[in-house]
């Protein structure tokens, strides 16, 4: 068993599991801006002496094999802030005329209102998702927005370059990185409808649109990203 601080419950591992390892599937949050290469030294923690509880030595996570019996302390530094801020620039209204609004009727001319869209931004580091609602005036309007951390941070990196790499050194880890982005947003989307009330209906989310930088695009769409390293 592994006791960290932060934690009231015991954690069990297997053979050769890093600290990192084990506080992510403990739920704790722990910055690894490099992915876990022991490059940014940021993921680090604090083991206790068995023999003397006032002392500690300070180890890199992500380089640590765990061992029966630690017991660990995360200082504040190594913990991912959970602040997360979502800038606009519209007050949530769009037009009839706007382009946010003629593609979904373009694609669903039969279907009655209202119709929903989701905007997504995927962002290196944060994701944020957008409901839009299509009225019988052919008007949309922002009904709920929502961001989390992007997931792929803390497993492959700060950077995006991290993550390239770790698709050159992994084939698998563009897979991974994908699905971390699908689950994402399918959670996102879950609390979008739950906070809504009832309002929206997911078998009437009609559209996702999804916009970010090149890397971050092929990702979502497990498209190979190798040659832009």
């Amino acid at each position: 068993m592994i006791h960290f601080v932060q934690s009231n419950v015991p954690t069990t591992f297997t053979e050769s599991t890093t600290l990192l390892d084990l506080a992510t599937a403990a739920g704790i949050e722990v910055r690894a801006d490099c992915g876990g290469n022991g490059i940014c030294g940021k993921c680090k923690m604090l083991v206790r002496d068995n023999d003397n509880a006032d002392a500690r030595r300070s180890v890199l996570a992500c380089k640590t094999i765990a061992v029966d019996e630690m017991v660990i302390d995360i200082p504040p530094a190594s913990m991912v802030s959970p602040q997360i801020k979502i800038l606009t620039d519209h007050d949530g209204s769009y037009g009839a005329t706007d382009a946010a609004c003629s593609p979904i009727w373009e694609l669903f001319p039969n279907i009655q209102p209202p119709l929903y869209a989701l905007a997504l931004d995927i962002g290196t580091t944060t994701l944020a998702l957008e409901a839009i609602a299509f009225d019988k005036l052919r008007q949309a309007k922002s009904v709920g927005v929502i961001a989390r951390e992007n997931p792929q941070k803390r497993r492959f990196g700060d950077d995006i370059i991290s993550r390239i790499q770790s698709v050159i050194n992994d084939p698998s880890a563009l897979k991974q990185q994908q699905m971390l982005l699908v689950e994402a947003v399918n959670a996102m989307t879950d609390e979008l409808i739950e906070a809504s009330g009832g309002g929206i209906k997911r078998e009437r989310i009609m559209l996702l649109t999804a916009a970010g930088n090149s890397v971050m695009e092929l990702l979502f769409l497990g498209l190979d990203v190798t040659s832009l390293g």
